[in-house]
């Protein structure tokens, strides 16, 4: 386990979502790379040497970085290389429904993002979660929690959010990408686990699969496993033929967690090959490539696995069933998976992935993941002439855009504004909305907040409760231990816009001190007659004048907040 925490395959390349330019201009840089890039060294597979040959064209992916995409530190691994980089593996946050949309939107949408313009070559695996949270099943109240959780995905709690996922993909130009849902359900470690819950699991990824499909019709769903456990548990939790397009495994020699040292021979064919000739296998007898979104060896400067893995690629079908689709090497910066810890690791890698002779720097690890190079400002790769990209989805497929305009300010830093929310957020009986900061706020400076003007705005999109409804703003500090709110302000119509008063008019909680930061924002609807929550869950139906509240989503909005520093 790396991270820390319906037949599409084959699409119609007259679709908007999959064109053709983007496939033949990422396709042609690799065409043009691959004489230069057949390798003479020996690799290994099924125990025995064999000369390397070429990938099939397009399949070779990394995680360059931590936490978001990093497009310095990807065009490094790619001059690194030689040779271009087709896959990138992604995650949605697991934390909440909200903060996944959120997430997608930041990678997406975000006009200050880098994932758009690379959407004519590079194909993106976005890691959806299946619940939310955190859950383990090791014991039977884990079981039965995450049950519970599986089925809320399968009885649609989430499809909202689920059709903004999707069509945040598609506004970034990625509406064919491969959606990894509910990752690595074979081990115990996720809310999603399918070890007890097989059943469960096979319905929440069915329904979410029907959901997003409506919306990306040519989003392409994997469903993966982790090595240690697919035996046990993988076969069990298939969704079916019709739900998946490829059939994935992530699979890491890991000696931190108990793996042998060195890797020999026999316990490569024991505990790794076996594994990997059952899920091709598996793979072959329904029809579907493979794919391998995490790979990598940690905590050892050994490349005896990295040299296995490339041999096991180069033994994969180069069409048909059990093909290779992309493997994706988890280069996690800063982890005991990076290979700028791992000199030795990276020549390997170097040496069965890169270009025959790559003319670049011989390392691309002094890039950081903040996008900061220390060697000076370098333009990116030029592997294809193409531009990106410009063409407008129709409106059947991604809903047209809303009236209210759009957020367009995006300076983080200095004393500019601040966007510090723009989201779709939706408000139930059961629950109130929280979203974690991309960046915690810091109230002091050098550009302050503490006397900021803000402004909030809401669009609703969707009412079940037709009461009068106010908006509160909250913020929280030290791990939700104080908060700070804005006044309400009354939602008015379909769109309401309205500055908040100053924060020194702000209601502030026992504990809550402005020299700290704040790490999450809440989105409050209250009922204006009571100032109470519309919540049951917090309040009760007695709390209300109207009556009781009708269950499920109240109301839905796209809530944005922005706020310009006071010079300090």
């Amino acid at each position: 386990m790396g991270h820390p925490d319906g037949g599409h395959v084959e699409s119609s390349s007259g679709s908007w979502l999959r064109t053709a330019g983007r496939r033949s201009a990422r396709l042609l840089a690799v065409a043009l790379l691959a004489a230069g890039a057949i390798l003479v060294q020996t690799v290994v597979a099924n125990g025995e040497e064999l000369p390397t040959r070429e990938q099939p064209a397009g399949t070779l992916g990394m995680r360059v970085s931590g936490g978001k995409f990093s497009r310095v530190r990807f065009d490094a691994a790619e001059r690194w290389l030689g040779r271009p980089i087709s896959w990138t593996t992604l995650f949605a946050d697991r934390a909440s429904p909200t903060a996944m949309v959120a997430s997608v939107w930041g990678e997406m949408v975000n006009p200050a993002g880098s994932l758009p313009e690379l959407a004519r070559r590079l194909d993106v695996v976005m890691t959806v979660p299946l619940a939310f949270g955190t859950g383990s099943s090791r014991d039977e109240a884990g079981r039965a929690a995450i049950r519970a959780k599986l089925q809320e995905t399968a009885a649609g709690a989430w499809d909202e959010q689920y059709r903004a996922v999707a069509r945040n993909l598609a506004v970034g130009g990625y509406g064919d990408a491969v959606i990894r849902l509910g990752h690595e359900m074979t081990g115990p470690f996720y809310p999603w686990s399918s070890q007890g819950n097989a059943d469960a699991y096979i319905a929440a990824f069915r329904h979410v699969h029907d959901v997003m499909a409506e919306v990306g019709p040519q989003l392409r769903f994997e469903w993966n496993a982790a090595r240690n456990t697919f035996a046990e548990f993988g076969p069990p939790s298939y969704p079916g033929d019709a739900y998946v397009d490829v059939i994935g495994i992530d699979t890491y020699y890991n000696p931190l967690k108990g793996d042998p040292v060195p890797l020999s021979e026999d316990v490569w064919n024991r505990r790794y090959l076996k594994v990997l000739n059952a899920h091709l296998a598996f793979a072959k007898s329904h029809g579907k490539p493979v794919s391998y979104a995490e790979w990598a060896t940690g905590g050892v400067d050994d490349p005896t696995y990295v040299q296995r893995m490339r041999g096991w690629f180069a033994s994969l079908p180069n069409a048909g069933p059990g093909r290779l689709l992309y493997q994706s090497y988890w280069n996690v910066t800063k982890d005991h998976y990076d290979l700028a810890q791992l000199p030795r690791n990276a020549m390997a890698f170097r040496a069965a992935f890169g270009a025959a002779r790559p003319s670049g720097p011989q390392s691309f690890f002094a890039v950081e993941d903040d996008g900061t190079d220390p060697a000076g400002t370098r333009p990116p790769p030029t592997w294809t002439s193409s531009p990106a990209s410009t063409t407008v989805p129709p409106a059947t497929t991604v809903p047209p855009a809303t009236t209210v305009p759009p957020v367009t300010t995006t300076i983080v830093g200095g004393a500019g504004p601040r966007i510090l929310l723009d989201d779709e957020v939706s408000h139930s009986t059961e629950r109130t909305v929280e979203v974690p900061l991309a960046d915690p706020i810091d109230w002091t400076g050098p550009a302050s907040l503490r006397d900021a003007s803000f402004r909030v705005g809401a669009e609703v999109t969707d009412r079940r409760y037709d009461g009068p409804v106010d908006l509160q703003i909250c913020f929280w500090q030290d791990d939700r231990a104080a908060q700070a709110c804005a006044r309400p302000v009354r939602l008015d119509g379909a769109v309401t816009q309205a500055e908040l008063a100053p924060t020194s008019d702000w209601w502030t909680g026992d504990g809550w001190r402005w020299d700290r930061p704040a790490e999450t924002i809440r989105v409050l609807f209250k009922d204006p007659e009571t100032g109470t929550l519309l919540n049951e869950q917090r309040c009760g139906s007695a709390c209300f004048s109207r009556g009781d509240l009708p269950a499920g989503v109240l109301l839905s909005a796209r809530v944005w907040v922005v706020a310009t520093p006071a010079a300090g």
